[in-house]
């Protein structure tokens, strides 16, 4: 008995050895090709110029010369400045200027993402971090995941590849004694790339194309199932702020479809877009132009009631941009003159609501 247990201490303690060694090697190497990275979730997110993470005044507390806002979003969030562009409109506020308040905002906006990432963002990335205000414009990106067979459709949107592997990742997450292992981050990554090949091995449209959608599935884009996904989104992005004490504002999403559009005519600079630029996209990378136009009406109107039911800061860009193509250089993404206007929205609609 006495032989069994010294073999099996030895055994263990080799085993605990060869995985503490095995974590170091592999936070090392990815430290090395992320070198700003400090948790594995930051792999999947890494720091960029505009969520925070790259800028060295950047602290769990916000200083008291400070005002501080989050936007959780997508590329909206991203081009156009649109960070700077939103710290400029408060910053002009007139009870900003008399406390003398320095405005910083921040966005976690990124291509293709949906308001899914931005709650596991919210949730993992800025656990700790306190903000004045979070800013939650989301809407059009969601609309992807209803371009697909009804049977296809998950509510966590696993049936995109990415999700599939990304929400594996997510659920390490939550167990505190593997959520700071870049090790476990490695295999549970590994395993579900090496789950995602097989699938799609066996079935090449297993998953919704990461890209524009299977033109054989676009007709499945009327029924818009997101809509429930979506708004299960923004109430644990609710529950979370109301849990860390900090304020929402939820905006409608603004677009724009112009009579006569064709992906034809979109391409051809023909639309009257403000700014016809090459990086702007076509219509159809979201599915059809009618079932885009009724899915944003539909998330737009989960936006309002979810408002309504927290009481939160509240406004209606798709309204106040007015379908003005002057402030668009696609169907959603903003020109300078646009990204201008949306700021400006946002600030007057704080001009007699201080909120520090």
């Amino acid at each position: 008995m006495k032989k069994f247990l010294a073999v099996f201490g030895f055994n263990l303690a080799f085993l605990i050895i060869l995985l503490i060694a095995l974590e170091i090697w592999v936070g090392a190497d990815y430290r090395k090709r992320f070198p700003d990275v400090d948790r594995p979730i930051q792999v999947l997110y890494p720091p960029n110029p505009i969520n925070g993470f790259e800028d060295p005044g950047f602290s769990c507390e916000i200083p008291p010369d400070e005002f501080r806002i989050l936007c959780l979003g997508a590329s909206t969030s991203k081009w156009a400045n649109y960070p700077a562009f939103i710290a400029w409109a408060f910053q002009g506020l007139p009870w900003m200027q008399e406390k003398k308040l320095k405005v910083k905002a921040y966005s976690t906006g990124f291509e293709a993402h949906t308001s899914l990432d931005s709650y596991y963002k919210y949730k993992y990335l800025y656990e700790g971090y306190d903000f004045d205000l979070i800013v939650v414009y989301h809407g059009i990106n969601e609309l992807r995941a209803n371009n697909c067979p009804p049977e296809m459709f998950q509510d966590d949107y696993s049936h995109f590849s990415y999700y599939s592997i990304l929400n594996r990742v997510v659920r390490l997450m939550d167990i505190p004694v593997l959520n700071r292992s870049f090790l476990a981050f490695k295999v549970v990554l590994k395993w579900g790339e090496f789950i995602r090949k097989r699938i799609e091995k066996l079935n090449p449209q297993s998953f919704v194309p990461t890209h524009e959608p299977l033109q054989g599935w676009l007709e499945y884009g009327k029924d818009v199932r997101s809509a429930d996904v979506f708004r299960g989104n923004l109430e644990n992005i609710l529950e979370l702020a109301k849990e860390r004490s900090q304020l929402v504002l939820l905006m409608t999403f603004a677009y724009v479809i112009p009579e006569g559009y064709s992906q034809e005519s979109f391409k051809a600079g023909a639309l009257g877009y403000g700014c016809e630029m090459d990086i702007g996209v076509p219509v159809e990378l979201y599915g059809r132009s009618e079932n885009v136009r009724k899915g944003l009406e539909i998330h737009n109107g989960v936006m309002l009631d979810m408002a309504e039911e927290y009481e939160c800061y509240f406004v209606d860009q798709a309204e106040l941009m007015d379908e003005n193509l002057d402030y668009f250089i696609d169907v959603c993404h903003f020109s300078r003159e646009g990204i201008t206007h949306f700021a400006v929205n946002i600030a007057r609609y704080f001009l007699g609501r201080e909120i520090r």
